[in-house]
């Protein structure tokens, strides 16, 4: 765990039981930014499955497919 994952989990844990749903926007790509939101909606030791979780709108085209593949892969 990176000082950034564990920053971003830290600041919103006092948050979470307040809110059904937590969105976490960001640019698209494979940087910092995304690693740190992808490391925070992890499913957690003892967590349900429905309350975590991952969605990613994306172009309907070959570049955006090829992306997400790539986005899955790490």
């Amino acid at each position: 765990m990176s000082f950034s994952e564990a920053a971003l989990e830290r600041a919103l844990e006092p948050l979470e039981s307040g809110y059904d749903v937590i969105i976490i926007d960001g640019p698209p790509s494979l940087g910092l930014n995304m690693d740190t939101a992808l490391y925070y909606v992890r499913r957690r030791d003892g967590e349900l499955a429905d309350r975590s979780g991952v969605i990613t709108p994306v172009w309907a085209n070959k570049a955006s497919h090829r992306a997400f593949r790539l986005l899955r892969s790490r």
